[in-house]
């Protein structure tokens, strides 16, 4: 089964990978990667930092996406993970 992106809310692609739906991450990380990267860039003012910064993002919150109890605020949750990252 193909999970399309633009029907499911942030809260409904983390619900699921929150029970192991691998692929909902991923839609979840396409969804921001860009925005992760610029908010990196902004905090850094390197590109290649900012790149590095965005990976270790995603991996902190693969790692830590079960302690997100409002599914719907992932994109506010997944920004304060990236301004710890940067600081």
């Amino acid at each position: 089964m193909r999970i399309e992106s633009l029907e499911l809310s942030d809260a409904d692609l983390v619900e699921a990978a929150q029970h192991g739906r691998l692929d909902s991450f991923g839609l979840l990380y396409q969804r921001y990667h860009n925005p992760i990267v610029a908010l990196a860039y902004a905090q850094l003012g390197d590109k290649h930092s900012a790149e590095d910064a965005a990976q270790e993002v995603f991996a902190i919150a693969c790692r830590d996406l079960r302690s997100l109890r409002d599914h719907a605020k992932f994109g506010a949750w997944l920004g304060g993970i990236c301004r710890n990252v940067t600081k």
